[in-house]
């Protein structure tokens, strides 16, 4: 993988968030549950997962902080991150 623009992150704070949803969560076959609060636990092995037909586009996430925060960036693990294997952005 490749990084395609990177960003000094070291002055960069984590800020709280309230509550975050998405349009769809995927329920696996196995009924593991892919949702919205994975992305906000720190660890990478827990992924959200959309659970639209076709590639996801149009999916949305909605995150609501504890207060007004002035946002610069956000880092975003795209795919699964488990294994190559199972990596899929």
């Amino acid at each position: 993988r490749s990084v395609i623009n990177s960003y000094d992150t070291s002055d960069l704070r984590k800020v709280n968030v309230k509550k975050i949803s998405a349009s769809s969560e995927l329920i696996g076959k196995s009924g593991k549950a892919y949702v919205a609060d994975y992305l906000i636990d720190g660890n990478v092995q827990t992924t959200w997962q959309e659970s639209e037909d076709g590639d996801g586009s149009g999916s949305t996430l909605e995150i609501r902080f504890s207060s007004i925060e002035n946002i610069d960036a956000i880092e975003l693990y795209i795919g699964k991150q488990t294994s190559e294997k199972d990596y899929e952005p």
